[in-house]
Formats: structure tokens, sequence, C-alpha cells
């Protein structure tokens, strides 16, 4: 896997915000930061030297997911050179679990704890094993709220549910005016859009593209259903943390056939 390299002075300030994080990895010149994994996913990488270390001990590669609390997932490790071992920290961040394999696959099942943005590091049980390896992602989809399916005839083939939690959970609603090809989705206050919400038509690989863009610093769910199949994509937008200044927005290459 390739990872931008940091400075040691930016590695060690990424340490300081994450000291769960820094217990576990070591002072080195190995540096790395997290790929992004999608509920749905599955990715194939490399271990080798490059990479940052786990305890002085193995090489390991990091990914990042979004979840809400109570949502239950699944990651696999496969490899065929070496035995798999994962690590899997939760938001604050404090590692959750560790888990290693005994054999060629590792099958990790869990219950999200916490909302938010989960860590995973994927390495081995022998130290310093190198070699190809594929880690994928299954998410159950959380219980949708029971109020209507929010459409617009900019986006005709698809309707979508999103709720806001900031102190609590609010059920976005619809506004009337809007860009083009878009969906806005206002929360507290009528009339100000929070969300904006889209299917961008079918692109090179052949899927269409659900875009979510958030001018809020709250949590936001959103459920994106295609009407012809039924099919319900989720995803989650964590909130700001006390201490961050980035409004996330995502787009999935893999959304739906058209």
């Amino acid at each position: 896997m390739s990872f931008r390299r940091l400075c040691p002075l930016a590695f060690l300030s990424l340490l300081a915000a994450v000291p769960a994080m820094a217990d576990v990895l070591t002072e080195s010149t190995h540096h790395c930061i997290p790929e992004t994994i999608r509920c749905g996913e599955t990715q194939t990488a490399i271990l080798d030297a490059t990479e940052c270390f786990i305890d002085e001990q193995s090489y390991a590669d990091f990914f990042t997911f979004a979840g809400p609390e109570g949502q239950d997932v699944t990651i696999r490790l496969s490899a065929s050179t070496f035995t798999p071992k994962l690590l899997l920290f939760d938001p604050t961040p404090n590692l959750s679990l560790s888990q290693s394999g005994s054999s060629s696959d590792l099958v990790v099942q869990t219950t999200l704890s916490a909302g938010g943005l989960w860590r995973i590091a994927a390495t081995t049980v022998q130290p310093k094993a190198t070699g190809l390896y594929t880690i994928s992602l299954e998410c159950a989809i959380p219980p949708q709220p029971s109020t209507p399916y929010l459409t617009t005839d900019q986006i005709p083939k698809y309707r979508f549910k999103v709720r806001i939690t900031g102190k609590t959970p609010l059920i976005g609603a619809k506004e009337k005016n809007c860009i083009p090809e878009t969906l806005c989705v206002s929360g507290a206050v009528p009339g100000r859009t929070e969300v904006f919400l889209r299917v961008q038509a079918p692109r090179p690989n052949g899927y269409e593209w659900p875009t979510i863009v958030k001018f809020t610093t709250s949590q936001v769910e959103v459920w994106v259903q295609q009407i012809k199949t039924g099919i319900v994509r989720y995803y989650l937008l964590p909130g700001a943390t006390p201490t961050g200044s980035d409004l996330p927005g995502l787009f999935d290459r893999f959304g739906f056939r058209p």
C-alpha cells in the first residue's frame, strides 16, 4: 500500500493527537497515514518494509471507516504469505480489540461501541512478515427512520432519508430552493440547507455515484434508495471533533449500477 509520507515533526504531532495509537505505533523512519475503506469494499494491498511498525515487531497498514454506535461490522483479512492480525481502534481512539488469525484468513465480527471514525490496523502475527493481502469490510445497514423518503424531480431514480445528530437527532427536511441535480436538506433551521445530495450519472467505471456534502458540524446519516431495484446504501459523515476543523463529504465510486 502506498501512503503519503510525513516529516518526523508532523508524525509526532499526529501521535500527540491520538495518544492511544501512539502507545502501539513506535518511532521509526516508517510513517503512514490511514487509507479510507467503505462498507462493502474490498481492497488489495502489500505489506513491505516501507510501512509503519506495530510494537517494533511487524509492519502495518492503517484504514479508517465511519460507522454509528451499535452497527455490526465484519472485517476480513486474507493473505498467502503470512498469518494476518488485526487491531481495531475506536473514535477516541482507544484500542477496542486485537485478534490474530491461525491460518491465512482472519474474520473479525464486532458491534461498534460508539459512532464516529474507526481505525483498522492490518498487520501480521509473524515479526516483519511481508506480502500481498486483501481486506474487506461489510456493515449492517442501521434501521431507517420511520419518516417518508425525500424525493426530487432533479434526481428522479432515487429517494433519500437524512438524519442530523447534534445534541439530539433531527430528521432532515427537503428545501424547495436548491441547485440543479441536487436535493437540499435542512436540519434545525428551516430554509437553511445543511446537506447537499446528488447521484452522479454513470461514471467511466459504469456506476452511478452518490455524493454527499454537509455544511454542519453535526453527524449526518444518509440512506439512499434506488427506486427501481429497492437497493439501499447507507452513509455516515461523522460530527466534528473538539479540535477538528474539517467538514467531511464523500462520493461512492461503486454506489449503484444504472
